[in-house]
């Protein structure tokens, strides 16, 4: 149960991050703001994946549809949490926005995070989620053995 388990955090962890360098590469974002949108992605992914890992474990009856299922719900709750994790750093770092402008600025990085990155990651996720259930079911087998 373990290795599964650490290969869905590892992923957690390297992926957003990824897809950070690409968005700061189209958009042309500074180091500063890098490393905001990574930490944020970061930790939104990894509370994705504590969500959604007893779904995942809970699915040893369904080898595809549940793991997938489960995929797209963590993918969505990264995206969405994306949002207010990213303007909570922009708060810690001084940058001043006002109240009306947070939600704003919540609601509007979500959706940004959804619609550049979302595509690519939603299938990606789900996926991976797929092997991670496998690799979960063969390390059940194993210790049944």
């Amino acid at each position: 149960m373990i290795a599964s388990r650490v290969v869905l955090h590892l992923a957690a962890a390297v992926l957003p991050v990824l897809a950070t360098v690409v968005l700061c590469a189209v958009f042309r974002m500074s180091l500063a703001d890098f490393w905001g949108a990574a930490v944020a992605a970061v930790l939104a992914a990894q509370v994705a994946v504590l969500l959604g890992w007893p779904l995942l474990v809970r699915s040893i009856a369904s080898p595809w549809l549940a793991p997938l299922g489960t995929g797209l719900l963590m993918a969505l709750v990264t995206h969405l949490l994306f949002g207010p994790i990213f303007a909570a750093l922009l708060l810690s770092t001084e940058k001043h926005l006002g109240g009306g402008e947070i939600f704003s600025v919540m609601f509007g990085l979500s959706i940004y995070a959804a619609a550049f990155v979302g595509w690519a990651s939603a299938p990606l996720v789900m996926a991976l989620c797929v092997l991670v259930n496998r690799l979960h079911r063969k390390e059940l087998h194993r210790a049944a053995v």
